[in-house]
C-alpha cells in the first residue's frame, strides 16, 4: 500500500497509474508529437528499473519548466528555471557517474587514501597542509562535484550545434587581430601558429594589422577570421573540431551558466538572459561579458538533451 494525500492508502497498481498519467502531462513537450498513456507506458518498459524510476521522479520538474513556467513572476523566471535545470541534471546525473556529496567523500576510503599519500610525503608545515587541502578539492570537484556533473551533461547530451551555440554566445572582452585568414598564416608567417593565443605577437609581425579590444568567444585565437569585431565561423570554425568544441563549453559551463546558477542560489543576484535576439552586458565574477544566451535558446537545448539522455538507455531489443 502507498499513502495519498488526507491520510489513506492506494494500492501499488493505482499509485503507478497515477504517477504515469502525472508524467504524461508533464513530458507533453517531450515528445512530438506529445505522448498519451499508452505511449509513454511503452516507452517506460524499454527502460530498465533504475531509470524508468528516475525518468517518472523528475517530472515534476520537467513540467514545471515547460509547462508552468508563465505562472512565475516574470524577473524571477530565468533564475528559476536555470535553477531547476541544473537540479535535474544534478539528479540524472548523480547514477550515472557517481557523483556524490562532498562530506560523503571526505569520509570515503578514496579520500583517506590520498591523505595518506600526502602525510607520506611529509607534508606537515601549515602551507603544505593548506596545499594538500586545495588538491583534495580539486580532485573532488574533477571527479564528483556538481559542477562537473554538469559539464558532463552539456557535453554528452547536448547536441554539437547546441554546443557550439553555446560558446559562440558568450563573448569575454579580448584583445584581437582582424582581417587574418588561417591559410594565409601557413604561407606568410607558419612561426605565429606554434602559439595561436598570442595576440600581441601576431600584430607585431603582420603588417597592417594593429592590436584591438572587444568581445569575443573564449575559443578566439589567431587563426580566427575577426571582421568588424565578430567571429564569422562561415569562414571556418575551430569549434567544428569536437576537442576543442569541449574544452570551451567546458568554461562557458563553469564560468558563465553555472555561475549565473549560484549567484541566483547563494547570493541573491537575478539572471540576465537575452531577451527578442538582443545582447545582454553582465559582470561576472568580477569580469565584464557580453552574451546572447536567451531562456528560449535554454529551453529548446535542454529538451532535446533529457530526451536524448533517456534515449540512449532505452533497451533497443523491446518494442
Amino acid at each position: 500500500m502507498y499513502p495519498k494525500w488526507g491520510g489513506t492508502f492506494i494500492t501499488r497498481k493505482d499509485f503507478l497509474e497515477m504517477r504515469l498519467k502525472k508524467a504524461t502531462e508533464d513530458y507533453r513537450t517531450l515528445f512530438d508529437p506529445s505522448p498519451t498513456s499508452e505511449d509513454l507506458a511503452k516507452y517506460l518498459n524499454r527502460l530498465d528499473i533504475y531509470h524508468r524510476e528516475l525518468f517518472l521522479d523528475v517530472a515534476d520538474f520537467y513540467g514545471l519548466i515547460y509547462n508552468e513556467r508563465n505562472t512565475f513572476p516574470a524577473y524571477l523566471e530565468p533564475a528559476i528555471v536555470l535553477t531547476m535545470m541544473f537540479s535535474i541534471i544534478e539528479r540524472m546525473q548523480r547514477g550515472e557517474n557517481k557523483y556524490i556529496d562532498l562530506d560523503d567523500w571526505l569520509r570515503s576510503k578514496e579520500c583517506k587514501s590520498q591523505l595518506r599519500n600526502l602525510a607520506i610525503e611529509g607534508q606537515t608545515d601549515a602551507d603544505k597542509v593548506s596545499d594538500g587541502i586545495h588538491k583534495l578539492l580539486e580532485k573532488y570537484r574533477e571527479d564528483y562535484g556538481s559542477v562537473s556533473a554538469a559539464t558532463d551533461f552539456f557535453s554528452e547530451y547536448f547536441t554539437k550545434q547546441d554546443k557550439q551555440k553555446l560558446v559562440r554566445c558568450y563573448n569575454e572582452r579580448k584583445n584581437y587581430v582582424t582581417g587574418i585568414f588561417e591559410g594565409n598564416l601557413r604561407m606568410t608567417a607558419p612561426d605565429l601558429l606554434k602559439n595561436p593565443a598570442d595576440v600581441e605577437k601576431a600584430s607585431q609581425v603582420l603588417k597592417n594589422t594593429p592590436l584591438k579590444e572587444g568581445y569575443l568567444p573564449p575559443c578566439y585565437d589567431i587563426r580566427c577570421y575577426i571582421h568588424y569585431g565578430s567571429c564569422s565561423p562561415e569562414l571556418g570554425c575551430r569549434l567544428s573540431d569536437d576537442r576543442v568544441l569541449k574544452e570551451n563549453l567546458t568554461k562557458v559551463v563553469k564560468q558563465f551558466i553555472y555561475v549565473y546558477r549560484n549567484e541566483f542560489v547563494h547570493d541573491a543576484q537575478l539572471v540576465m538572459l537575452a531577451r527578442n535576439q538582443g545582447l545582454v552586458g553582465d559582470v561576472i565574477k568580477g569580469k565584464g561579458v557580453i552574451h546572447e544566451l536567451s531562456l528560449k535558446q535554454l529551453l529548446e537545448s535542454f529538451r532535446t538533451a533529457v530526451k536524448s539522455f533517456f534515449d540512449k538507455n532505452l533497451n533497443r531489443d523491446i518494442q
